[in-house]
């Protein structure tokens, strides 16, 4: 993709202090383009390769990526974007339809959580909290006018060095933009809970609460507009809520994925491929989005990266079979 404005990328990551400053400065300068949306590949009558699972189809996914995948996180509402955090280095921005949108952050981030929209003074912008390789919170800021997504301090002083984290868009109409949750390698069995705001155009962080864990923690996902954690040889969670029913989705260490539901027994999940997408055998990350707004997905959207044989790709699956599982009206 060639861009023919000039690079406002800056040198160095921006710090907390005026970053309202700094972001309006870019954001003033120019304007992006427009894509257009992409239609979601037919699905092969194929079975799983998991015994007893329930299988999701893969219906969409991006070309080759630059390399393995750290973490990949989505922002649902009216940001429709997702951010694909490569090991090593480099941070990437892509569109609900898998189209990259911006020029890659170089930026060494090691965990994502959900974004969220938020207006800066009239500007709208796309926030992804996460954490560095140094181990410090961050978050990543893009708007449509910018080349790349910024990079800003957060404000979180933690007891010791963050090991993962969670997020939920804020409560319109307050001034929280985004909850979030933590735990730290030296108290992994403790979630520490809260928010972020945005006060004198910088970021605020007020912890609310902390939930001790019966064992160390290794993922975490939103109940509601709080956080509960999970523990055990978790990679990613993520929990679906569509109209009354509630499944949490798993993705294992080793690559398998589960869901539990109001039954609370753990399923497995299979994927399926499709006419032109290929399943990652093994996923090394996971999100989802109970009701994205772009790209067409009704029932949700769940992500998945890993090598599918063809390279290293987000896969995008249809969790259909699972929302309405055991629905007869087809909600």
């Amino acid at each position: 993709m060639q861009f023919k404005r000039p690079r406002l990328v800056p040198d160095r990551a921006l710090v907390n202090a005026g970053f309202a400053c700094a972001v309006m400065f870019l954001a003033a300068c120019g304007g992006g383009g427009e894509t257009g949306p992409a239609e979601p590949a037919e699905t092969i009558p194929e079975t799983g390769s998991v015994e007893n699972a329930l299988i999701l189809p893969a219906v969409w996914s991006t070309n080759a990526l630059d390399g393995p995948v750290a973490d990949i996180a989505l922002a649902g509402g009216q940001a429709s974007l997702m951010a694909v955090a490569y090991e090593g280095r480099g941070l990437e921005l892509f569109n609900l339809e898998a189209e990259r949108v911006a020029e890659i952050g170089l930026f060494s981030v090691v965990d994502l959580g959900q974004g969220t929209l938020f207006d800066l003074d009239g500007a709208e912008l796309t926030l992804f909290p996460g954490i560095d390789a140094d181990g410090a919170f961050k978050a990543y800021l893009f708007g449509a006018n910018l080349m790349a997504p910024a990079e800003v301090d957060l404000p979180i002083a933690s007891s010791g060095t963050p090991a993962g984290l969670c997020a939920v868009p804020g409560i319109p109409g307050t001034s929280t933009v985004l909850g979030l949750a933590y735990w730290t390698a030296e108290q992994a069995d403790m979630l520490v809970r809260g928010g972020l705001s945005v006060e004198g155009g910088e970021f605020v962080w007020t912890e609310r609460d902390r939930l001790r864990a019966d064992d160390p923690i290794s993922a975490c996902h939103a109940a509601g507009r709080t956080f509960e954690p999970v523990t055990g040889a978790v990679n990613s969670a993520v929990r679906l809520e569509r109209a009354e029913t509630i499944h949490d989705v798993l993705l294992s260490v080793d690559g398998a994925l589960s869901f539990v539901d109001g039954s609370e027994a753990e399923q497995p999940l299979g994927l399926r491929d499709g006419l032109s997408v290929r399943t990652p055998p093994k996923p090394v990350a996971m999100d989802g989005l109970a009701s994205p707004r772009g790209g067409g997905y009704p029932f949700g959207l769940i992500v998945v990266a890993g090598d599918t044989g063809g390279g290293h790709q987000v896969v995008f699956v249809d969790p259909e079979p699972l929302v309405n599982a055991g629905n007869t009206d087809g909600r």
